[in-house]
C-alpha cells in the first residue's frame, strides 16, 4: 500500500509536465469529425495546409494507435518492442511522453489548444483560463477575444483566394459556430480547469495516504514506547531500593 505514495508523485509531475493535454485533445478530435469534417466534405473542399482544424496533424494521433486497453484498469503500449502494461491510461499517456515522445511529428498540431474554441461547437461549457491566466480580465472581453481567435482560424482554413466554396463554408462556420461565443457572454461561465482539479484532488490524496501510514505507524509504535518508560520507571525503582536496603 505504501506504493501508492510515488505513484501520487509521479501522477502529479506528470500532470503538470505533460504539454499536450489527452482528454481535451480527444474531445477536439472528436468535435471536428462531427461538426466540422461533414460539412466541409458536404462541399468537396480540400483544406490547406494552413488550417489548424485539420484532424490529420493531430500529434497524437500515433499515441492512439498504439495503446490498447486489455481491461478496465489495464493498459498495454503497443510500440515495437515495449508491451509495458499500466493501471490507468493516464499513466500510459505519461509513458508515451517519456518514452516515446520521438515518435511525435515535428509539425503536429496539438487539437486541446484549440479546445476552449470548439468546446463551444460542441455545446459544452468553455475553458477560457489560457486566454486569461490571472483570472483579471472581464469575462465580456475574454469572449471577445476567443470569438476574435475563431475567426482567424477560419480565416487560415477558408482564406478567400480559395474560392466560392471556401468563402460558403468561411461564412457557415462564422455564423453558426463563431457568432456563438459572441452570445450573451456573462451567461455562459468558463467551466474549471479541468487539469487543476486533478492536481487537487492527487494532492489531498496523497496527504491522507500519508497521513494515515504515519497514523499507523504511531499506532504500533505506542506499545512500544508505553513498554519503554516501565521499563525505565521499574530500573528507577529497583535502583531505588538498593539504596534503601
Amino acid at each position: 500500500m505504501i506504493l501508492y505514495v510515488p505513484l501520487c508523485l509521479v501522477f502529479l509531475i506528470t500532470t503538470v509536465l505533460c504539454e499536450c493535454d489527452y482528454v481535451d485533445s480527444q474531445k477536439a478530435k472528436a468535435t471536428l469529425e462531427e461538426e466540422f469534417n461533414p460539412v466541409v466534405a458536404s462541399y468537396s473542399y480540400q483544406l490547406p495546409e494552413s488550417c489548424p482544424l485539420d484532424v490529420r496533424k493531430d500529434m497524437l494521433a500515433e499515441f492512439e494507435r498504439r495503446k490498447v486497453q486489455m481491461s478496465v484498469n489495464r493498459w498495454k503500449c503497443e510500440f515495437y518492442k515495449c508491451g509495458k502494461v499500466f493501471l490507468s491510461e493516464h499513466f500510459l499517456h505519461a509513458h508515451f511522453m517519456r518514452k516515446h515522445a520521438d515518435a511525435l511529428p515535428s509539425e503536429g498540431q496539438c487539437l486541446a489548444k484549440l479546445w476552449p474554441m470548439l468546446s463551444f461547437w460542441s455545446d459544452e461549457p468553455i475553458d477560457i483560463s489560457n486566454y486569461n491566466p490571472d483570472g483579471a480580465m472581464k469575462i465580456e472581453t475574454r469572449f471577445k477575444r476567443l470569438h476574435s481567435f475563431c475567426e482567424n482560424i477560419l480565416a487560415k482554413c477558408f482564406p478567400p483566394e480559395a474560392g466560392v466554396e471556401s468563402h460558403k463554408l468561411q461564412e457557415y462556420f462564422s455564423k453558426n459556430y463563431c457568432s456563438m461565443i459572441s452570445q450573451n457572454p456573462p451567461k455562459r461561465l468558463p467551466k474549471s480547469r479541468g487539469r487543476l482539479l486533478w492536481i487537487v484532488i492527487t494532492v489531498l490524496i496523497c496527504l491522507g495516504i500519508i497521513g494515515f501510514y504515519a497514523a499507523i505507524s504511531s499506532i504500533h509504535g505506542l506499545p512500544n514506547s508505553r513498554l519503554t518508560m516501565n521499563n525505565a520507571l521499574n530500573q528507577v525503582i529497583k535502583k531505588h531500593a538498593r539504596k534503601m536496603e
